[in-house]
């Protein structure tokens, strides 16, 4: 098979269809891409952070029920009557054995709280009656010194403890390792709310905060957990030291008990929370780098755009390859199609492409070889001979005025004006001479109606002053229609029709009238007569004359001239005396056959003409001219 190349004017079908399936996916996709990451990543650091949220608000809990059961154990006092009978100094201890079996009393119940918090460095009693202070620390060293009858619990409600930050209330020789917080609780003899009888201390050391503490952040991670008892009492860091923009998180608008998390001085996430209940007031506030929230949404999405680009880019290969496969049969057609628009109308369909597939495809390429076959033997010699014979036909039209009809009316009109002297006569021949000034004009194929009407005008007149009668003559013309574009010479011929074949110039009282106006399909003129009428064989005759112009034009598409397309191949096996019969009707009504088969060169087959005989006597011709071609012919 030979190898032949083609010169595109522009870019190729088979690139523009790449071109296509690149942006048609590409775009979408690159634009899902961009939309699908940032909501994505905002999505997953949202669940993150609830996460997070949800995470430091069940540590929290955790750390506020500790605290509560620290709280819980210091109100065990209550619960011990005896304990409560000695501090209200309702016990009898004048002897040395009274005093110390009461001791003994009050040791036993703080040894009970400790077997509830066996995590207190040490808890401490003091008692406003007895003068004294009761300290039993983790090895149960009991230890008493003396105190002051006056009790030193302030600013706590009677009945309810407090969290004091380190242990203020017990000397540091009692505490064996740093002491984190002190729950403390008023004692009072109930129901009393102000007869206080003592105090008792919890002290929990730091190491169990920090055992507390070290589930609600990960250290490992960067993250950074801070304590404060009220608004800017430090409890507890994971840094040594707490950052001012911690205290600055403090807020007495805060929601009691909710998580909260907004961005950090620092470039962190920083969720917070105020756990606030009757004996705690703590806040707790973790600090979280955003790239550890960023992480997993970063991890999440690479995962699911490794996965699209993988699957985009399965797609992009499968659509250009099923498009090469495609447009290269149409690429090897396309070069035969320009080798016979260069001229080689001999050149074989098979040198360029065999395409063995019954699809769409091998039915064109079946099409077009047989369509080469049919104009290598009829296009060329019957396109120009249609070519000939319209210019031949369009020069019989303008030829219609014979030399004879202009020679004698220009004697009669000269003959007028010498022997009456009438000044109308010399309109007339300015008439005349605008007549065939027009006429002979053959740049302009195409007119507006009004200048066709113009033309008629000065057609009658000189025919009424050229057989001395006076004729009615009415013209209905809209000005919508009198802007659209006809053929030249459109009326002429029909008003001429009405003349000569109807008589009304030569019948006194007889009346033309002309109608033009644009309607939904198109542009309507009649030419009505009140002349002889035609008969029904004459008009049966006219009727099938153009009939037979219409079905010769059949083949045209239905833009006519205005589709660039060449005139069908004459059927080579009508028979010539058809053919003759068909010339000989066609000459013997030249006017309306001619007129009807411009309009199909100008309109193609949508236009039409009616012609219908009216009683008593007369005649109609009404010409149909499809708006839409129209149009476009104006636009032209």
């Amino acid at each position: 098979m030979k190898t032949f190349t083609i010169q595109s004017r522009g870019k190729s079908i088979q690139a523009k269809l790449l071109a296509l399936i690149l942006l048609s996916v590409g775009i979408p996709m690159l634009v899902f891409i961009v939309v699908f990451q940032y909501y994505s990543r905002s999505q997953i650091n949202e669940q993150s952070c609830k996460m997070q949220q949800s995470s430091l608000q069940t540590s929290a809990d955790a750390l506020q029920q500790q605290i509560q059961l620290v709280s819980y154990a210091a109100r065990g006092v209550y619960f011990n009557s005896d304990v409560l009978d000695i501090l209200a100094d309702r016990v009898e201890m004048s002897t040395v054995t009274q005093r110390q079996a009461a001791e003994d009393y009050i040791f036993n119940m703080m040894q009970t709280i400790y077997s509830v918090v066996p995590d207190a460095s040490v808890i401490r009693l003091s008692s406003a009656r007895l003068a004294s202070t009761f300290y039993l620390n983790q090895s149960y060293d009991r230890i008493i010194l003396p105190k002051n009858r006056q009790a030193s619990v302030s600013h706590i409600r009677p009945y309810s403890s407090r969290l004091v930050s380190g242990a203020s209330s017990v000397p540091d020789e009692y505490i064996n390792e740093r002491a984190a917080f002190t729950v403390r609780l008023p004692l009072y003899d109930p129901p009393s709310i102000t007869d206080c009888m003592g105090e008792i201390d919890i002290v929990i050391p730091y190491s169990r905060l920090e055992e507390l503490c070290a589930g609600m952040f990960d250290e490992q991670g960067g993250e950074a957990l801070y304590l404060l008892l009220g608004k800017n009492i430090p409890l507890y860091s994971s840094t040594g030291s707490i950052p001012n923009w911690v205290m600055e998180l403090v807020d007495d608008q805060t929601p009691v008990n909710v998580c909260l998390y907004r961005q950090a001085a620092d470039g962190s996430t920083a969720f917070y929370e105020h756990i606030r209940e009757k004996t705690v007031d703590v806040w707790v506030v973790r600090a979280v780098p955003s790239r550890l929230l960023q992480a997993q949404a970063n991890s999440f999405v690479a995962v699911l755009l490794a996965l699209l680009l993988a699957v985009l880019a399965m797609t992009v290969i499968s659509l250009v390859l099923s498009t090469l496969s495609f447009t290269r049969p149409l690429k090897k057609l396309a070069a035969y199609t320009c080798e016979v628009n260069r001229g080689h109308l001999d050149a074989r369909i098979e040198d360029f492409i065999v395409y063995p597939e019954q699809d769409e495809i091998g039915t064109l390429v079946q099409d077009i070889d047989a369509m080469m076959h049919t104009i290598n033997h009829y296009i060329i010699r019957e396109y120009r001979l249609y070519a000939a014979n319209k210019n031949i036909q369009l020069q019989m039209l303008q030829a219609q005025i014979n030399p004879h009809f202009l020679h004698n009316t220009l004697q009669c009109l000269a003959g007028e004006a010498l022997d009456a002297n009438a000044p109308h006569l010399y309109g007339a021949i300015a008439a005349l001479g605008q007549m065939m000034q027009y006429a002979m004009d053959t740049e302009h194929m195409t007119v507006p109606l009004s200048l066709e009407r113009e033309y008629a005008a000065h057609y009658l007149k000189l025919q009424c002053l050229r057989f001395s009668c006076s004729l009615d003559v009415r013209w209905d013309i809209s000005d919508r229609a009198a802007n659209v574009l006809v053929p030249k010479m459109l009326l002429q011929p029909l008003i001429e029709n009405s003349i000569r074949h109807g008589g009304i110039l030569r019948r006194p009282g007889c009346s033309l009238r002309v109608c033009a106006a644009l309607q939904e399909e198109g542009l309507l003129i009649e030419v009505t007569d009140d002349g002889d009428g035609l008969a029904p064989d004459r008009l049966a005759a006219v009727q099938k004359s153009l009939r037979a112009v219409r079905e010769h034009f059949m083949d045209l598409p239905a833009g006519g001239i205005n589709g660039k397309s060449p005139a069908p191949a004459r059927d080579e096996d009508t028979p010539l005396e058809e053919l003759q019969k068909n010339v000989q009707i066609m000459q013997s009504h030249i006017g309306l056959a001619n007129v009807y088969e411009r309009l199909l060169l100008h309109f193609g087959r949508d236009c039409r003409i009616d012609i219908r005989a009216l009683a008593p006597h007369g005649a109609q011709v009404a010409l149909h001219i499809p708006l839409q071609t129209n149009r476009e012919e104006a636009q032209t």
